[in-house]
């Protein structure tokens, strides 16, 4: 009797603990059906995870963004100047007041000042996420990669790959665009 429950108990607990893997693969494929034009013709051939991406990773991945921004920026303002003191200078050989140059200059000065210090910060950032070598973060969002027949528009089936995103913190899938 002890080993009917035990093997009962044993069963109960293989069915119920799937593997979050094929779970989540599963509710991917609902998802993509429900998106499809025709899902009666929806035929699944694999879906795989091809990636996965950190919390820490995606925080490197926006200061490194931010900063190609912020270098961006600084470049422009540099330009600005530059084409300010031109003026500036124009205007002095002809002997005329160029006080909305010299406004200007000063504005781009400022900005361009707060654009640096903007800068710095985003280094600092990323030196201090350069000394993190483990990444013991949690996940961020998931890649699946589905590869399924469908009907066209021209009602012919043909054979389709769709890069799928699952934001975990959001808790939703969402078809990544080609």
């Amino acid at each position: 009797m002890k080993l009917k429950i035990f093997l009962f108990i044993i069963s109960v607990l293989l069915i119920g603990c799937s593997n979050p893997q094929k779970k989540l693969i599963n509710e991917a494929q609902i998802f993509l059906k429900s998106t499809l034009n025709d899902p009666k013709s929806y035929q699944p051939e694999s879906f795989k995870i091809y990636d996965t991406m950190t919390v820490l990773a995606y925080v490197r991945n926006v200061t490194k963004i931010d900063l190609e921004s912020a270098d961006f920026w600084i470049n422009i303002r540099n330009k600005r100047i530059t084409s300010d003191k031109e003026e500036i200078e124009t205007y002095n050989i002809l002997k005329i007041d160029p006080k909305t140059f010299k406004d200007n200059l000063k504005k781009d000065k400022r900005e361009l000042d707060s654009l640096n210090v903007i800068k710095d910060r985003l280094i600092h950032r990323t030196d201090s996420l350069k000394k993190i070598t483990v990444d013991n973060s949690t996940i961020k969002y998931i890649y699946l990669l589905a590869s399924y027949r469908a009907k066209n528009s021209f009602n012919a089936v043909i054979k389709i790959e769709t890069k799928i995103l699952y934001d975990y913190k959001k808790r939703r899938f969402e078809i990544l665009p080609d």
